[in-house]
């Protein structure tokens, strides 16, 4: 985890402070899942992937007429 120690005159306002940290912990929060899932998905091949993702398409296009 990351912690980050800013003093309030770098950030201005108390809102904005707030508005900073929020978007901050996301966006290092989505990095960090996108990291997790990349390195997760090596194992699989560009072939794996591609087939397991036209499977759920199907399946789900099937679901749905029925």
């Amino acid at each position: 985890m990351v912690r980050w120690s800013l003093t309030g005159s770098a950030l201005g306002q108390k809102g904005a402070k707030k508005g900073y940290f929020e978007e901050t912990s996301q966006r290092l929060s989505f990095e960090e899942t996108v990291d997790s899932v990349q390195e997760r998905n090596l194992r699989y091949s560009e072939e794996e992937i591609e087939e397991s993702i036209n499977e759920a398409i199907r399946e789900t296009r099937a679901a749905s007429r029925s």
